[in-house]
């Protein structure tokens, strides 16, 4: 049990087995998933592995056992006694991917508990409500049966704030891959936990009305949900102006953590995942430095009195999602892009711009980060576009069925490069997102083809370096004026230089040349001796 982490308890049964992990809230409560406790069971016990154990009772109000979609998972179990351990903080955060984390279960036979090292990756689950954990390599110890409920930290966080427990273990070797439930989940379950709970929310007040699901600009909405679901490693800026802005809001809306509201009716594809914004801030009459705090403050980086809010954003911070409205009715506009919002796309964030006004002199600096952002994503689609026509001409050549898609791409590719000269440059991502889903299927397809080609050429060289090896050593053993091996060297030759589809002809033909060959040396031999 690491010594500073005095939170980790362990749940047991009445006859001191292990039924999983535990994070101790203060001097009263363990917070564990509500699966390790034994169906119908009004208590159970914990402990840190010294001392005696303490009764934990299980109280309704506290307890959401799994829902039929697997969704809640939680419980607080109210302690009878003092544990012998310090309470643990909980961090609402930004979880960025690839965050090395750490925990400690208790698994069969490790009743001590094992460390274990993991990546984040994502939200997913039931309900986009967890975040997925992938093993962080082949030699960690897989998450088994007791880990569920153990506490998971930011294993470079020298806090050691808890910023979710593990809900489920490694399905299998292949996979490596276990969940947690973050924080910000368990408080949409257990909102009474809140009191140990640090972080600023992700969304600001002016962003968690009850947003419609029914929206007009069907067309933006679909653009701006598949943008926040689609982390596209070269778009990276959006800007949306004047009554765009409705639409920012009720994507950020619809994907709040804490407050999701009902999504029945809203169009196909116009709704964001849950998780998918990081943080929403309005800028009006905030400064640059009380922006960057919000930020650093979501991104669960430390406060450094030995500089400003601005400056720590700029030394560097996780990359996350980030929506900022209003920009152009911040105290300096100008300052806060440059200074604060620019470094943060140059980290690897993703923001997402709203302007309240088509005037505003900033409008032209973002939208120059959105232009060069569009194009670096359709450069990316050009050279994709070349890796499939590379594969066509191939299947061509070599008289295999092909559907010819590459020309079409590049067609459409002409049409979105001409698009972005437009104002609201953002309206080619419907038309770019089908044109990249139409390209990564013609890819695999074409690509399967390509692929068998290629190994079939590939055995015709092995073939045709064995025929060439086979006459050189034909020629070394006196053989040159052998007729009958001439006679199969030829027909050998000429049916490696048809089509592939005589491929396995050749190679027998190959195979029986090189066994004349070795006989022929070999009578020689016998006839010399």
């Amino acid at each position: 049990m690491p010594d500073d982490e005095p939170w980790r308890v362990r749940v047991l049964d009445a006859d001191g087995g292990v039924l999983g992990a535990g994070v101790l809230l203060g001097e009263t409560h363990v917070l564990t998933c509500a699966h390790v406790v034994p169906a119908g069971a009004d208590h159970v016990f914990v402990d840190r592995m010294r001392g005696p154990a303490v009764r934990a009772d299980v109280a309704d109000e506290h307890f959401v056992p799994p829902l039929e979609d697997r969704r809640g998972d939680v419980a607080l179990l109210d302690l009878a006694g003092p544990v012998d351990g310090a309470g643990a903080l909980l961090r609402r955060t930004a979880l960025p991917r690839n965050l090395v984390v750490r925990t400690v279960g208790f698994p069969r036979r490790v009743h001590d508990g094992v460390s274990v090292l993991a990546r984040l990756a994502g939200r997913g689950g039931p309900g986009h409500e967890w975040v997925q954990l992938n093993r962080d390599s082949a030699n960690e110890f897989p998450v088994t049966s007791g880990f569920s409920g153990a506490g998971v930290v930011d294993d470079a966080d020298g806090s050691r704030a808890v910023i979710g427990i593990v809900v489920g273990e490694f399905a299998n070797d292949i996979a490596h891959l276990a969940w947690m439930i973050p924080v910000e989940t368990i408080l949409v379950h257990l909102p009474g936990v809140a009191r140990w709970a640090v972080g600023g929310a992700p969304l600001d007040d002016g962003f968690t009305g009850t947003p419609d699901a029914h929206v007009e600009q069907v067309g933006l909405a679909r653009a701006l949900a598949g943008w926040l679901d689609r982390h596209h490693s070269r778009d990276v800026v959006m800007v949306l102006v004047g009554r765009d802005r409705e639409v920012l809001h009720r994507a950020v809306g619809l994907s709040a953590v804490e407050s999701r509201p009902e999504t029945n009716g809203a169009p196909e594809g116009t709704v964001p995942s849950v998780g998918s914004v990081d943080l929403a801030v309005d800028a009006s009459s905030r400064t640059a430095d009380q922006v960057s705090r919000r930020i650093i403050d979501r991104a669960g980086v430390g406060a450094d009195e030995s500089s400003t809010p601005s400056e720590q954003v700029r030394a560097g911070t996780p990359p996350m999602t980030v929506v900022v409205d209003g920009v152009d009715d911040a105290e300096q506009p100008e300052v806060l892009l440059q200074e604060v919002l620019k470094p943060l796309v140059e980290q690897g964030s993703r923001v997402v711009l709203g302007f309240r006004r088509e005037s505003s002199p900033s409008l032209t600096a973002a939208r120059s980060w959105e232009l060069g952002s569009l194009t670096a994503r359709l450069d990316r689609l050009a050279d994709e576009i070349k890796v499939l026509a590379a594969q066509e001409e191939l299947l061509d050549r070599h008289h295999r069925e092909v559907d010819h898609r590459a020309a079409g791409l590049r067609m459409r590719l002409v049409r979105l490069r001409a698009a972005l000269g437009r104002p609201d440059a953002h309206s080619v991502r419907p038309l770019l997102e089908e044109t990249e889903v139409s390209l990564a299927r013609a890819l695999r397809r074409t690509g399967r083809a390509a692929r068998v080609v290629e190994e079939l050429l590939e055995r015709r060289r092995e073939a045709g370096g064995l025929l060439d090896a086979y006459q050189a050593k034909a020629d070394g053993g006196g053989l040159v004026e052998d007729t009958g091996l001439a006679g199969l060297y030829r027909r050998a030759h000429d049916l490696l230089g048809r089509g592939l589809d005589d491929l396995a002809l050749a190679e027998e033909a190959v195979r029986g040349y090189g066994a004349a060959v070795r006989r022929a040396l070999g009578d020689a031999g016998r006839e010399r001796r």
